[in-house]
């Protein structure tokens, strides 16, 4: 099944306090009307449809990087200083 940019980004929301860190942020949901391109910390090409970028430093987020981040071929850059990150790079994300 493919997966658009939104259920792709969503995949960095995980567990109980993943969803209370996505409440208190500009966009992070699958039914926000202004698209992608303006959710807090995502940047995106001049065509504002296509994520190039995930930028959140210090944002109190915890997660596992998940595999899935890897479908956005078109990401380039993945900046999150002063979180929990868990685990490994997947080679998924390592490859873009």
């Amino acid at each position: 099944m493919l997966q658009g940019q939104e259920e792709i980004l969503l995949s960095l929301i995980q567990g109980v306090k993943g969803k209370a860190w996505a409440i208190d942020r500009e966009g992070w949901d699958i039914n926000y009307d202004n698209g992608v391109c303006f959710w807090e910390g995502i940047q995106c090409d001049t065509d504002q449809e296509t994520v190039i970028g995930i930028n959140l430093p210090s944002s109190e987020l915890s997660l596992t990087l998940p595999t899935t981040l890897g479908l956005l071929t078109t990401l380039r850059q993945i900046s999150l200083p002063q979180n929990i990150i868990h685990g490994t790079i997947p080679a998924e994300i390592a490859a873009l």
